[in-house]
């Protein structure tokens, strides 16, 4: 059962997310498409069915309300500005976990350096 007496917006994306508590897909994995941790599947959440985009709460509410894809914030790990991305093609490693960065990366364009947004947003 889908409850639609609450939806909200999100600055990265157009339409519209609900706050659900339904299983979206029967593939019984289940991730925040903004975070891209895993999400429990027994929790609500907010769903945009065109894109089928789930997301956290928090997330979605709080934890990324002010960050945008361009702009440029300063971290104590790097001594460069970083600018906010979407994602790369190459697919660089994240110099803080090892990790490739596909989506939602801090770029310095001055040396070349990476890091996932989850590394530095904690």
């Amino acid at each position: 059962m889908r409850y639609t007496n609450y939806t909200t917006g999100y600055k990265q994306h157009e339409h519209p997310f609900t706050f659900c508590y339904t299983i979206e897909n029967d593939c019984n994995e289940y991730y925040c498409d903004i975070c891209e941790e895993e999400r429990d599947s027994k929790h609500w959440f907010y769903y945009c069915e065109i894109y089928s985009y789930p997301t956290h709460p928090n997330c979605n509410l709080q934890k990324y309300t002010s960050i945008w894809f361009g702009d440029t914030y300063t971290f104590d790990c790097h001594p460069h500005p970083l600018t906010f991305i979407e994602e790369t093609k190459d697919n660089p490693y994240c110099h803080n976990c090892g990790d490739p960065c596909r989506e939602f990366i801090l770029q310095c364009v001055r040396c070349n350096f990476y890091t996932l947004d989850k590394c530095e947003l904690k």
